[in-house]
């Protein structure tokens, strides 16, 4: 949609979700580069999520200490850790016939918002692009090898993507909401993205873990990165994971 100041009332009322995240994107031009990310398919099974591993810790506690740490270590993260904190976000907690219960609420339990997740330098994962899969708890790659420069750039060059192992990114499916809430839906990705973005924060400081969630990227390059169509698919929320710059382990 092309960007204006003023609008009809029609326009207004029938289209005030998409124009809120038209009016709002903030936009650049795909660089011919980011089209060399090889394209490649495949699955990986990921160890069994267990955060009770990593912490026992009373979730009052953890919200006490939750800080924003915006300055990583350069340390690969354990697979069995990168598990943990996909199954935080939104995995599966329990199922009951055919509906499965998970550890984020959804507006009408229709889940429209799934992780994707770049993979700079986790133990036993190659790098690359990859789509979770909470159900059978498996990462989908679709773009290999490694991508961390150019979502540096994507975010706007900010220095916190710099060293983190793992970059998760939140993209919502609006086709799975706007059929039930029409323009409405633009309202509830976010709040479901919020829920899983605390979670995920959360998970990170049970397990020792340095988070930040960040809102301030290039929308077309994103979307881009992460084979969105900016329409009816769409990045809406990112999350660096790792350790913090001056942990001594």
């Amino acid at each position: 949609m092309e960007k204006r100041n003023t609008f009809s009332m029609d326009e207004i009322y029938n289209n005030i979700g998409s124009l809120f995240q038209d009016l709002t994107s903030y936009n650049n031009s795909i660089a011919e580069e980011f089209k060399t990310l090889k394209k490649s398919e495949y699955l990986v099974q990921l160890s069994e999520p267990d955060i009770r591993k990593y912490s026992d810790k009373p979730v009052l506690e953890v919200m006490e200490k939750r800080r924003s740490i915006r300055e990583f270590k350069d340390k690969s993260l354990a697979q069995d850790m990168l598990s943990a904190v996909l199954w935080s976000v939104q995995g599966i907690t329990d199922t009951k016939g055919q509906y499965f219960f998970r550890s984020a609420p959804s507006a009408g339990a229709l889940y429209p918002v799934s992780t994707i997740a770049a993979v700079f330098n986790v133990d036993g994962l190659n790098q690359g692009i990859a789509s979770y899969d909470e159900k059978k708890n498996q990462l989908h790659y679709f773009s290999d090898g490694y991508s961390r420069k150019f979502f540096a750039e994507a975010f706007m060059n900010q220095p916190v993507v710099n060293n983190i192992p793992v970059l998760l990114l939140f993209f919502a499916d609006l086709k799975k909401y706007i059929w039930r809430y029409r323009q409405r839906a633009y309202r509830y990705i976010y709040l479901d993205v919020e829920h899983m973005t605390q979670n995920c924060a959360l998970a990170c400081t049970a397990m020792g873990l340095a988070c930040v969630t960040v809102g301030a990227f290039y929308d077309d390059q994103v979307n881009f990165l992460c084979g969105c169509d900016g329409v009816d698919k769409l990045v809406t929320y990112a999350a660096c994971v790792g350790y913090r710059a001056n942990d001594a382990s």
